[in-house]
């Protein structure tokens, strides 16, 4: 009897073996094709992955049940597309799509990262044996700092890459890359970054690259304390510094200055372009193109921009990316209406502020607030702003903000002096009131400074002329952009903004 292989243990399990089973004499036989069976359908790594029950669905797309001492327990899901109509002198490589969820849910809301590359035809047109695994937890790729079966990073550097350059290699030379969002793109910056001698590129897109603590997304069961996040895996300065080596004479890493939405709302965006300032800093190279709109998905629009930019990545001849200006200017000279793509307005304050004879105008009884999106400076940042107008309600600037909900350090100018606020989450909370006095022309500017764990430093200058300074640790705002904003209760107007990032020393 000729035994289906496509349909796997289930079918060995729940028909075959008890069909067989039902005529006595035949169990010699039985033994003798499960032995052949197991042999010819059973692949272990170095390490002790095994893979087996190997089915393969309509598309071509291989469903394996993996067991590995790193990833359990018991077993999860290993699917693989290989390349069947490869395109002619493409070299053969292996791209690893990264899930940010746990398991294997093909009707997820944020769709399936192999399934979208199968309708792209990645596997053929880069000839790429695709890579999904699957986890018991959503993963970050983090190695758990205690559990012996959540070391999730070992799992793909010791385990996964060995049984594939074991079982699918080709030349023996191949390339393997790394595809990932959300969680799995904060997952594949770590994977490159700490193994560069494993992984060779990754793309990374839309991930939140300012994840300050475990603090949420089902973290700790990825990295089981704070220390170990902190210590080993957060996107600091100083961790990119400590391992920037490897990525400053050849482009390795793809990411993208696209603006994402989930449900309306802003994502990670000025995260990853804070992360690319801080690479910057460290003379790493990448890769920053996009720009348009997406929502929050594998489905959107961006994996076909990633897959061709890890194949570009090093291309001879091909420039580095210009490093990211370490200021902005907006004087405002030019048509009458919306502050343009380099703005994106917070809808929490009002239905906005426009551009009015070449300056910053609101309706009276309106206002609203805009945060610079063109490109992403350090925490550490400015914000200036002539006030042309009359001293209304208030007029301000505002640095480490962000939208949806609300955060950031106002200062916002008034009749009776200069108030200094931190909103956080939709809330304002007054650090400091000034009563000095405030008139038009005067230009107002706002550093920030993070000066010891979680204590920023806020300093407004009048003029030019430092005003007050005042340290915050009860409300610490880590990161964001800077912004300007007003609230017009009179005929106000401002003019000539610039931001940036701050010198290293005061």
């Amino acid at each position: 009897m000729d035994i289906p292989v496509t349909h796997g243990a289930g079918y060995l399990r729940s028909v075959l073996v008890p069909r067989l089973l039902a005529d006595a004499h035949k169990v010699t036989v039985i033994l003798a094709l499960l032995c052949v069976w197991f042999a010819l359908h059973t692949y272990a790594g170095a390490t002790g992955l095994t893979v087996s029950y190997p089915q393969t669905d309509g598309n071509g797309v291989i469903w394996y049940d993996a067991t590995s001492s790193y990833n359990g327990p018991g077993s999860t899901i290993l699917r693989v597309l290989p390349p069947t109509n490869p395109a002619s002198g493409m070299p053969h490589r292996f791209i690893y799509v990264l899930p940010a969820i746990s398991d294997v849910d093909l009707q997820d809301e944020f769709g399936d990262g192999l399934e979208e590359l199968l309708a792209l035809n990645v596997h053929n047109d880069y000839n790429a044996h695709i890579i999904a695994p699957s986890f018991q937890f959503e993963p970050w790729y983090a190695n758990h700092n205690s559990d012996p079966v959540r070391q999730y990073e070992s799992f793909m550097v010791h385990d996964l890459v060995t049984w594939v350059q074991a079982n699918l290699s080709i030349t023996g030379q191949e390339e393997h890359w790394l595809v990932g969002f959300s969680k799995s793109g904060f997952g594949a910056v770590t994977l490159l970054f700490r193994n560069p001698t494993v992984f060779d590129a990754a793309a990374a897109w839309d991930f939140p690259a300012d994840q300050p603590d475990t603090d949420g997304f089902g973290m700790l069961d990825n990295y089981g304390t704070e220390a170990n996040f902190q210590n080993n895996y957060r996107l600091t300065a100083d961790w990119i510094a400590a391992r920037k080596a490897p990525f400053q004479t050849t482009k390795r890493l793809w990411l993208s200055k696209d603006y994402v939405t989930y449900y309306g709302s802003p994502t990670y965006r000025d995260e990853v372009l804070a992360f690319a300032e801080r690479l910057s800093d460290n003379d790493v190279q990448f890769m920053l193109p996009g720009g348009v709109t997406r929502i929050h998905s594998w489905t959107s629009g961006w994996l076909p921009q990633a897959v061709a930019g890890l194949q570009n990545l090093q291309e001879p001849g091909e420039p580095p990316p210009p490093p990211a200006p370490s200021s902005a200017q907006d004087d405002f000279n030019r048509a009458d209406g919306d502050l343009g793509p380099d703005w994106l307005r917070d809808p929490w304050w009002g239905t906005g502020i426009s551009i009015s004879g070449n300056k910053v105008v609101a309706t009276l009884g309106n206002g609203g607030a805009y945060y610079w999106e063109a490109n992403g400076f350090a925490a550490d940042q400015y914000s200036q702003i002539k006030i042309t107008g009359a001293i209304g309600d208030w007029t301000g600037v505002l640095v480490r903000a962000r939208r949806s909900p609300s955060q950031g350090y106002w200062v916002a100018i008034k009749p009776d002096g200069a108030y200094l606020y931190a909103l956080v989450n939709d809330v304002f909370y007054l650090l400091v009131h000034d009563a000095t006095h405030w008139s038009t022309g005067n230009v107002l500017r706002l550093e920030v400074r993070t000066v010891a764990a979680n204590t920023a430093r806020l300093t407004v200058y009048r003029n030019g002329s430092p005003l007050f300074t005042y340290d915050d640790a009860d409300s610490f705002i880590e990161s964001g952009q800077p912004g300007i904003g007003l609230y017009a209760t009179t005929a106000m107007s401002l003019d000539d903004w610039a931001g940036g990032k701050l010198a290293t020393n005061p």
